[in-house]
């Protein structure tokens, strides 16, 4: 398991790379990465089709000219001459500066380099007296191997205020004057500029599942918050009515899951890995119809007794205190208990733990409940779990999956 944080993408280029895969794109300057009134080039002259068609398209341009400015122009006519490449540069902020993570060239001891540049965040903002902005920019060398970090570089904090850990090869120049030392990649006139756009839309959408396995396993390893319901609180929650066909469900008087539970933080960091202490078997298959034989794509894991020793200290040493701790205060502190997820027991050992899909790593039972919106419900020493009054209370997914969060497959 990859157990390294993806940075969040602080790329304009990056988000149209998202879209390019398929993936909803994430922006964080909070600017629409194509929302500029670019003048519309990516026709060339061999599908102008005829002269009428050219002339109307450079009567369309000079028409969106007059309602730009000079300044902006330079930042929002950013149009490839590619097919798979949409606008690159962001329309310009307020006070015209380039915005974050937008591509361009930077100097390094007095040369261009070649390699990926992207505005970090503004170094010192124009004044009146200092007409001219200086900028922090971010370079990414070898951006052909990986556009997601290793997490082994410096930590930083870009213009938008999001703070990450760079790659190990990474590394920020500052104070960098526009436009004598840093100036805007142009892949409307530069052929060399687009390519170099191209190429890091492309690797960045290729990386995109690892760039998910690189945030999942790093969400697991970090702080979270589960909602948590008392025994007693299901006489408080809304019950709905629904007909015989299970339709037309109505809310009745009681209160909702957000209403009635607890905010309760849970530190995954300290529980342990249990699949790396499990037994894994790989079964050879016969391969087609000759004689040969291959390794089946189905792994088997067991349990050993250090995979059971870790699923114990994850229930018992950090997901259960946490619950208590949240749930109770200095002055009654909670002791015992059981807990229940979505109608089922949870437990220690993967023999008693009730949860379908027999998920032993609880890291990623928690983030399933999280994301599911489904919260745990804590029973204290000396109540009962009435299963046939939670069963009629909707606090969980209405038709629960076989498989559960299909943790771990057996």
């Amino acid at each position: 398991v990859v157990r390294q944080q993806l940075t969040q993408p602080h790329s304009s280029v990056a988000a149209a790379a998202e879209n390019d895969a398929g993936a909803p794109a994430v922006n964080p300057s909070g600017r629409h990465p194509g929302g500029s009134r670019v003048a519309q080039e990516n026709i060339s002259r061999g599908q102008m089709g005829g002269a009428a068609k050219e002339a109307a398209a450079v009567a369309a341009k000079a028409q969106n000219e007059k309602r730009l400015t000079a300044a902006k122009r330079r930042q929002m006519e950013a149009q490839d001459d590619f097919d798979d490449l949409d606008d690159v540069a962001e329309e310009t902020t307020s006070d015209g500066l380039l915005p974050v993570g937008h591509p361009v060239k930077v100097t390094r001891a007095g040369e261009w380099l070649g390699d990926w540049a992207e505005i970090l965040g503004v170094h010192t903002p124009p004044s009146s007296d200092n007409p001219t902005p200086t900028y922090d920019v971010l370079v990414k060398p070898m951006i052909h191997v990986t556009t997601v970090s290793d997490e082994r570089g410096e930590s930083v904090k870009d213009g938008d205020g999001h703070i990450f850990r760079l790659h190990s090869l990474w590394y920020v120049i500052r104070d960098k004057v526009y436009p004598s030392e840093v100036v805007e990649l142009r892949p409307d006139v530069d052929s060399d500029a687009a390519k170099k756009v191209a190429e890091y839309r492309k690797k960045y959408a290729q990386e995109s599942w690892y760039r998910g396995a690189v945030a999942d396993a790093k969400r697991r390893t970090s702080n979270v918050t589960v909602r948590v319901l008392r025994g007693g609180d299901v006489d408080e929650l809304a019950v709905p009515c629904a007909d015989a066909d299970g339709k037309n469900a109505a809310v009745g008087v009681g209160l909702g899951v957000d209403e009635v539970s607890t905010p309760v933080d849970v530190n995954l960091y300290w529980m342990h890995d249990v699949l790396q202490h499990m037994s894994k078997f790989n079964p050879t298959v016969p391969k087609g119809l000759g004689l040969s034989l291959g390794k089946s794509t189905a792994v088997w894991f067991f349990h050993t007794a250090k995979s059971k020793r870790a699923m114990a200290n994850n229930f018992n040493k950090v997901l259960l205190p946490s619950v208590r701790k949240g749930l109770g205060s200095k002055d009654a502190p909670l002791r015992g208990g059981v807990l229940y997820l979505d109608g089922k027991k949870l437990g220690e050992d993967p023999e008693e733990c009730g949860f379908p899909g027999h998920c032993h790593e609880y890291q990623r039972v928690c983030t399933w409940a999280i994301d599911k919106g489904v919260p745990f419900v804590f029973v204290a020493e000396g109540e009962k779990y009435d299963a046939e009054k939670w069963g009629a209370v909707h606090h969980g997914r209405r038709e629960p999956a076989p498989k559960g969060c299909g943790c771990v497959v057996m």
